[in-house]
Order: structure tokens, then C-alpha cells, then sequence
């Protein structure tokens, strides 16, 4: 994943979570536009951080999992 990638989804994640908050508002609800967008945007942080942790993990599973499972080895 390339850092432009991670700040786009970051981006996108405040955004929506901004819209959501904005939706609320309109609602007279307690939790407000800026809050959603800060959850929003922490979460897709820990996203972030999680899959680059475990991003050579990752490759290593989904190469090895539809071709070597169930198959008997010789």
C-alpha cells in the first residue's frame, strides 16, 4: 500500500464520518459532524497501521490459501 493510498483512505474515512455526523446533526442528535469525522479518521488510522504491520503476513496467506488447502501433499 503506497502512502498515497493511506492518506486518500484516510481522507475518505474523515469524510464520511463527517457526512454521517452532518446527517445526525440535522436530527438533534448529541454526537455532532466533527466527532463521526475524528472516529472515522482513527479508526481508518488503526486500519492502516494494523495492515501495515501484518501486510507480509498477509501476502504469504492469500498466495499459499486457494492453491495448497485440500490438496494432499506428495
Amino acid at each position: 500500500m503506497s502512502d498515497l493510498e493511506v492518506v486518500f483512505r484516510i481522507l475518505a474515512a474523515a469524510a464520511v464520518g463527517f457526512l454521517i455526523g452532518l446527517e445526525r446533526s440535522r436530527r438533534i442528535r448529541f454526537v455532532g459532524a466533527r466527532t463521526f469525522a475524528l472516529i472515522a479518521t482513527v479508526g481508518a488510522m488503526a486500519g492502516v497501521v494494523a495492515m501495515r504491520l501484518h501486510s507480509e503476513d498477509a501476502r504469504v496467506i492469500s498466495t499459499a490459501w486457494p492453491s495448497t488447502w485440500g490438496v494432499p501433499r506428495r
